[in-house]
């Protein structure tokens, strides 16, 4: 993204939710360690929770949310959904992703597995036995040079 110019940070808001609001809070740091490093300096801090009603760019993301939802899945059933909001929406500047549940499901297995190695990893080195091992070979070794 700072390839393409971009360099403000993000930050993101999302709709207070009581237990889904728990959960972002829980998993941020998790988030934070694996991102891609060139993405970490855009992020602005831990994500804030705001209520909808109070909050227009959260209403806005709603009703965007809905339409784009609502198009997709009209699109998928073979319908094709019509909107004067979305008629306005396609005009402005945009990207956007198409996410399948397989890739969702496939990026939380990595990131499972991820979670799994540094356990294992972890636990071996809390066995005083290999700690042991390892301070020995390291005064064993010759300095380096």
């Amino acid at each position: 993204m700072v390839d393409l110019g971009m360099r403000e940070k993000v930050h993101f808001i999302f709709d207070e939710q009581l237990h889904a609001s728990d959960r972002v809070q829980a998993v941020w740091s998790k988030i934070i360690e694996i991102i891609h490093d060139d993405l970490r300096p855009l992020i602005g801090g831990r994500p804030s929770h705001r209520n909808d009603k109070e909050v227009l760019p959260l209403q806005a993301a709603d009703l965007l949310a809905w339409h784009v939802r609502r198009w997709y899945d009209e699109k998928q059933s073979g319908g094709n959904f019509q909107s004067p909001v979305l008629d306005v929406m396609k005009t402005m500047p945009q990207w956007g992703a198409i996410i399948s549940g397989n890739y969702l499901d496939d990026i939380l297995a990595e990131a499972r597995g991820i979670g799994r190695l540094r356990q294992k990893i972890s636990t071996f080195f809390a066995d005083e036995k290999i700690r042991q091992q390892i301070r020995e070979a390291l005064t064993a070794s010759a300095p380096l040079s």
